[in-house]
This record gives C-alpha cells, sequence and structure tokens, in this order.
C-alpha cells in the first residue's frame, strides 16, 4: 500500500480506555436486560486482554446466559485474560457441556466439539452445515451439529452456505490446541480429503461422475496439505480428473491447483505427451477436449521448466 503514488493514511487503533469498556458494558446491558455490579465490571475490565473489543465483547456473550451474582462474579473469576485463550477455553467449555449425547444419552461432546473445530481450521473457506453434518453425524439425527452451531453463532460468520470462523484468533485458537502438530493438521485435511473425494468421484472407480464442483476444487488443496503426494500424482495424471474439471467450467482453477502443489512432480520429470491425452478424451466434446488439452500443454510446459531446473541443480553439486 505504500508502494502506491498516493500514500494512504494510517490510524493507529489504541487500546480501549476503561470509559470505553464501560460504555460496551453498558450498551450490552441494556440490550440484554442484565445486571453488573461495580465489582464484576471491575475485575472483567482487569483482564488483560480487555482494552481490545473482540475479548470483551466475547467475554460479555460469555456472562449473558448466567443469572444470580454469584455465578456472574465466579464466572468473571473463570474466564482467561488473553483473547486466545478465551476462545480455547470456549471450546473447552462446549466439550464439557452436557447438552451434547448421542442416541444411547452418552455425553459426546469431548468428541464432537474437538472434530468440529479442527475440521473448520484445516478447511479452506469454511464448510457448509450439511458438510458438518456429514463429517460429524451424517443425519444429525440428534441435533448435536446444529447445537453447536446455534452455541457457537456468534463466532461464526456466512458466506453463501459457508460457514466459517468470523474472527481470525477463534481459528488459530483452535489450531494452536487441536492442530498444533504436523501429524493432527495432517489427519483433519486427509478426513476433508476423503469426503469431498466421495463428493466428486462417489463411485470410487477414478469416474469422476459426482459432478460436484466443490468437491473437485477442494480435493487437491487438502489431498496436498494432507502430504497424499501419490493421490495426487494419480489424479492430477488422469485425464478423466481432468475432463470432470473441464466439464464443471474449472479449468482456470485446476492449474492454480497445479501452482499449489509444487512438490508433486520434483521426483518425476516426465510429462504425458499431449497427444495421449487428446487420443483419450476423443469421447468427450471437443470444447472438453480443447480444455483437457489447453491445461496439459501448460502444464506439461510447467512440469518441462520444473526438472530442467532440478536438473541444473543436481549438476551443480
Amino acid at each position: 500500500m505504500r508502494r502506491r503514488p498516493r500514500e494512504p493514511r494510517e490510524i493507529e487503533l489504541k487500546p480501549l480506555t476503561p470509559a470505553d469498556g464501560e460504555a460496551i458494558i453498558e450498551q450490552f446491558r441494556q440490550r440484554y436486560r442484565k445486571e453488573f455490579e461495580p465489582d464484576q465490571r471491575a475485575a472483567l475490565l482487569a483482564k488483560t486482554d480487555a482494552g481490545t473489543p473482540l475479548y470483551l465483547l466475547a467475554a460479555l456473550e460469555e456472562l449473558r446466559t448466567l443469572g444470580t451474582y454469584e455465578e456472574i462474579g465466579q464466572h468473571i473469576a473463570e474466564l482467561p485474560p488473553t483473547t486466545a485463550e478465551l476462545f480455547a477455553w470456549i471450546l473447552e467449555r462446549l466439550e464439557n457441556d452436557d447438552g451434547f449425547r448421542d442416541a444411547s444419552r452418552r455425553q459426546v461432546g469431548r468428541e464432537l466439539v474437538p472434530r468440529f473445530a479442527s475440521l473448520l481450521g484445516a478447511s479452506r473457506y469454511g464448510l457448509s452445515q450439511r458438510e458438518l453434518a456429514d463429517l460429524l453425524d451424517p443425519g444429525d439425527r440428534q441435533g448435536n451439529v446444529a447445537a453447536l452451531l446455534y452455541l457457537l453463532r456468534p463466532y461464526l460468520m456466512r458466506r453463501d452456505e459457508l460457514l466459517d470462523f468470523y474472527h481470525g484468533q477463534f481459528r488459530a485458537a483452535a489450531k494452536d490446541v487441536l492442530l498444533k502438530t504436523g501429524a493432527q493438521s495432517q489427519a483433519a485435511h486427509a478426513q476433508l480429503a476423503g469426503y469431498f473425494r466421495r463428493q466428486a468421484d462417489p463411485a470410487g472407480d477414478g469416474s469422476w461422475e459426482g459432478v460436484s464442483p466443490r468437491g473437485l476444487s477442494e480435493l487437491p488443496f487438502h489431498q496436498v496439505s494432507a502430504g497424499l503426494w501419490d493421490r495426487v500424482r494419480r489424479d492430477f495424471g488422469d485425464v478423466r480428473f481432468l475432463q470432470a474439471n473441464c466439464v464443471v467450467g474449472m479449468s482456470y482453477g485446476l492449474l492454480a491447483d497445479f501452482d499449489f502443489a509444487p512438490n508433486v512432480w520434483q521426483s518425476n520429470g516426465q510429462a504425458i505427451p499431449l497427444a495421449v491425452v487428446v487420443r483419450r478424451s476423443q469421447s468427450s466434446t471437443a470444447s472438453s477436449v480443447r480444455s483437457v488439452a489447453s491445461i496439459w500443454s501448460r502444464a506439461c510446459s510447467w512440469f518441462a521448466k520444473r526438472w530442467l531446473l532440478a536438473n541444473q541443480k543436481e549438476k551443480a553439486r
């Protein structure tokens, strides 16, 4: 931004003053008809991150459902002092929520909430409610997924059908707690890759007859993120996969996927001849063949450049 001809004006956002914090608490109190005693307000405003609106509003949201003076006072004392810790604490509280039970009345919050947070944290642009239900509890017969989404509604945002964390710090907190190791992150991405693969290729035979643009678009990202290199090589080398992308109008998205997977072809300097691709695509429409051919023409060029670069590095050693 500073390189623009007209330098932008920077405005530094300073922490909330005590008066600002009091105003936010008062507006919240009036909106939800809650009472906070002076000592409770002081205890809340004494928290380390109480100078940020995000922390203060998230803390007030947690206090909103409590009624008695003792409950509110105890809850304020239990609240973590920082925003990241507060979001992690909210997830832990939901894990212990007695309302999440399966058909046998067994409490399932400790399984449901971490899986929900890890999958949403690993998602690229969020997940739809249907996708979350399919992944967490197909059919959601007990309504646990719907109930969890309702309880988390202040912290989620909607992009068309997709739900995602509204605040980056909530996503970061979920990742720090549930995706902090490479193995945890890869496991979440692998589960999402398996789900989107079933959407795009329901028969599981590589025919890619699911006609699922979302499944096709999300699959490469999650396979690469999960380190499933053999599957990525196989899919990117399958003309039917390329054709399926072209049929649903995702040629350019597929080219972006090639750029996203820079390590896939490092150990394979051979590019499939374009003639083979065209010959295998004779059963498809002419426009689809041209799209596949265009993709492979550019992809083969990309592979060749990487192969030459790798050879040059090897000779330099």
